[in-house]
C-alpha cells in the first residue's frame, strides 16, 4: 500500500512530466513551417564535458558542431520526397515524433 508522500510525489512527477510534453508541444508549434521541399532540422548538440569530467574546449565544439553532418528532422515541407524519380525507395528521413 502506498503511503500519502508516495502518492503525492508520484501526482507531482505525473503533473510535471505532462507540462514538460505540453510545453515541448507549443515549442514545435511555434517554429516556422517550411514550404514546398524544405526540411527544417535541429543538429544534434555536443557535449560539452566527458564522463569523466573534463572539459572540451570551446575550439573543438566550434569544430564539431560545424562538422556535424546529422540531425533531428523537425518539420517537413508538404513536397518533400514527392518526386518519384529521384527517390524511388521513398523519403530518406522522417519527423522526430515526441
Amino acid at each position: 500500500m502506498m503511503t500519502k508522500s508516495h502518492a503525492l510525489e508520484d501526482k507531482y512527477k505525473e503533473e510535471a512530466t505532462q507540462a514538460k510534453e505540453e510545453t515541448q508541444e507549443t515549442s514545435l508549434e511555434k517554429l516556422p513551417t517550411p514550404t514546398g521541399w524544405r526540411i527544417l532540422v535541429m543538429p544534434f548538440k555536443v557535449k560539452e564535458e566527458t564522463k569523466g569530467g573534463i572539459i572540451i574546449a570551446q575550439e573543438t565544439l566550434d569544430r564539431a558542431r560545424v562538422s556535424t553532418q546529422v540531425g533531428y528532422v523537425l518539420k517537413m515541407g508538404d513536397l518533400c520526397y514527392e518526386d518519384k524519380e529521384k527517390y524511388p525507395t521513398g523519403p530518406w528521413c522522417a519527423e522526430k515524433i515526441g
